[in-house]
């Protein structure tokens, strides 16, 4: 049991029910119910929920239709190959001449890490682009023009910037790595490395928010 307080549409409509003024706000509605004698609150019993009558969700219902055997093991999104390596392991497979094709990428889900900036390089040319007057994106010439010239706004210095910022997310994460790979008589707080613990807070804070890479870090200083 547990107690429940009425609403301020519940405690108008038994004021109403009496013929008394049902305006005011709920504190005045409560003490106004209080002074008629009428309960503002009452005991309910906690009922426990269940399935009936809301919906299963797809995965309970390909369960049951048959489509997913829970005797097989399927590897999940982390673990998944994209279809460029695919079709590069394919062609090394087949190929004639027993050439082999190397593909390796970033890791998923971290695109602070992709490439040499590249994401870095993505994000400063959008940025470009949504700053641009609005004329100058009406008609196809004039867009364009503009999606050029945003492919251009990343000058040199700001590739090489971007490409830096990558590259120390690269090595604090290695760094962490080590730190997680040491035996455990070896991992104490006082060994934690400390540049890299901060420089990955700030990712850690920004994955609370949309996985935009401008928003992980854009202090290129």
């Amino acid at each position: 049991m547990y107690k429940h307080t009425f609403v301020k549409k519940d405690l108008q409509d038994r004021l109403r029910a009496i013929g008394k003024d049902a305006n005011g706000t709920k504190k005045d509605l409560q003490k106004r119910c209080e002074d008629n004698e009428i309960a503002i609150s009452e005991m309910r019993r906690k009922v426990k929920e269940g399935w009936m009558g809301k919906p299963k969700g797809m995965l309970q219902v390909l369960w049951e239709r048959g489509f997913i055997d829970p005797t097989v093991e399927v590897s999940d999104f982390l673990n998944e190959k994209t279809l460029l390596q695919f079709h590069a392991e394919a062609r090394s497979r087949d190929h004639p001449d027993g050439c082999q094709v190397m593909f390796d990428r970033s890791p998923k889900c971290h695109p602070e890490l992709a490439g040499e900036g590249i994401e870095y390089d993505w994000a400063g040319v959008k940025s470009y682009y949504r700053r641009s007057p609005l004329h100058f994106k009406k008609g196809a010439a004039n867009f364009k023009a503009l999606v050029l010239d945003s492919l251009k706004s990343v000058t040199f210095e700001a590739r090489v910037a971007f490409s830096a910022r990558a590259r120390e997310y690269m090595l604090a994460y290695d760094v962490l790595e080590e730190w997680e790979n040491l035996p455990a008589n070896l991992k104490t707080e006082e060994k934690l490395p400390e540049t890299s613990a901060q420089l990955l807070d700030s990712v850690v804070r920004s994955r609370k928010r949309h996985r935009s890479v401008r928003t992980v870090r854009m202090n290129l200083g």
